[in-house]
This record gives structure tokens, C-alpha cells and sequence, in this order.
């Protein structure tokens, strides 16, 4: 029997990578300074057998959004950006395997 573990993932640059099936797809509602947001929440096991969850973000969810539950998925963080808007946001890679 392998021992299973959850692990919660804020990709960045103490933590810039993160890859396993993806097992689950669904989204998380949260309230900051009076706005209601809503992002991707995705369930990743790796090849240890721990159950990773990663929270998204307008730019992981577009990513992810294609890829069905299933897919083998490397996601790693790259940098930031700013925006148009002059938002700073984080970037990433996504690899797709089999």
C-alpha cells in the first residue's frame, strides 16, 4: 500500500514546479477587499502517489482549460508580467504528456 499525502502548491519561486495526472479540475470562490473571485482549483497526483492542489489564476486556468482529467502535466512558473492595466502577474509553462 503506498501512503497517500496532500500537498497544497502556490507555484513561484520557492516552489517553480509541479507535475502528476491531473485528477480533478474545479474552481474555489473567494472574497478579498470586497470582490468576489473565482479561480481554477486543480488536483494533481504525482508519481509518488500525494495528491498535489494547485490554485489557478486567469493565466493557469486558460492553460488548463483544454486539457482534459487524465492528461500528464508539468506546470512551471516562469516570472511575471504586467499587464496592460499595470497588474503584475505570474507566468507559466504548461507541458502535456500522455
Amino acid at each position: 500500500m503506498t501512503k497517500v499525502e496532500r500537498n497544497f502548491v502556490n507555484l513561484g519561486d520557492e516552489h517553480p514546479m509541479v507535475e502528476g495526472t491531473l485528477s480533478e479540475k474545479g474552481s474555489m470562490s473567494f472574497n478579498t477587499g470586497g470582490k468576489q473571485s473565482i479561480v481554477g482549483r486543480y488536483k494533481l497526483v504525482t508519481d509518488d502517489g500525494t495528491i498535489t492542489t494547485v490554485l489557478g489564476s486567469t493565466v493557469m486556468d486558460d492553460l488548463l482549460e483544454p486539457v482534459p482529467v487524465g492528461t500528464y502535466v508539468r506546470i512551471t512558473f516562469t516570472g511575471f508580467q504586467v499587464t496592460a492595466s499595470k497588474m503584475k502577474v505570474k507566468t507559466y509553462d504548461l507541458e502535456v504528456g500522455s
